[in-house]
């Protein structure tokens, strides 16, 4: 069951503020860690949590059921997007990505496995570009683009194990790939053009990996 709702791009300022947060969660447990061996003290958990309250955050909240047929059965939701009058639902499991419309209409699904051109072995993230009907997925060292209709456009190879994407309205990328080590010290937040070729990195792994051992 989806929860329809106004759809809001913030999946770029959430990417960019994963890799921020994981550089200070870090860095604070270099802080406190020195602070427990020094003093043997115990920090305490917040002893008042604020009630998470669905309706202070939406408008209206209306419960969408999916159909279910035999081409679109989903067995786990890793990521859905609400966008272009269609809901986009991603199956890390099935390797596949699912589109219905909004009222829980099955349309069609992208379950390209294999090794030639627009297929995949696994389906990592993908992105909705609005403006030209198009799916961008991210999948490892490559990004696949599709159009709603499923059928493949080109694809775009990357230097990086990729786990999530962004687009921006540049037509670039933004490539996480997470706490990764291959021995090259790869960057956790990688910006790309749509050719592939990098042009900025940021919070580089020889620095977050000099945390990470600290901590442990």
């Amino acid at each position: 069951m989806i929860f329809s709702k106004s759809h809001m791009n913030y999946q770029l300022v959430w990417l960019i503020c994963k890799c921020g947060l994981f550089v200070i969660l870090f860095s604070n447990c270099h802080s406190e860690t020195n602070t427990i061996l020094s003093e043997n003290k115990v920090i305490p958990p917040p002893v008042e949590v604020e009630p998470y309250i669905l309706g202070g955050y939406f408008a209206e909240i209306e419960p969408i059921a999916l159909e279910t047929k035999a081409e679109s059965q989903i067995g786990r939701i890793t990521k859905f997007v609400v966008a272009k009058g269609r809901i986009f639902v991603l199956d890390y499991d099935q390797k596949t990505l699912f589109m219905f419309d909004l009222n829980g209409k099955y349309l069609n699904k992208i379950n390209k496995v294999g090794k030639g051109p627009g297929e995949f072995h696994v389906l990592g993230d993908f992105w909705i570009n609005e403006n030209e009907n198009i799916i961008d997925i991210l999948v490892r060292r490559k990004i696949i683009r599709y159009n709603f209709e499923g059928t493949f456009i080109n694809e775009i190879s990357i230097d990086i194990s990729g786990l999530y994407l962004a687009k921006t309205s540049k037509d670039n990328y933004y490539i996480y790939t997470g706490s990764q080590f291959d021995g090259k010290k790869n960057p956790t937040l990688n910006y790309i053009n749509n050719t592939g070729k990098q042009i900025q990195s940021y919070f580089h792994w020889n620095t977050i990996g000099r945390l990470f051992r600290v901590c442990q």
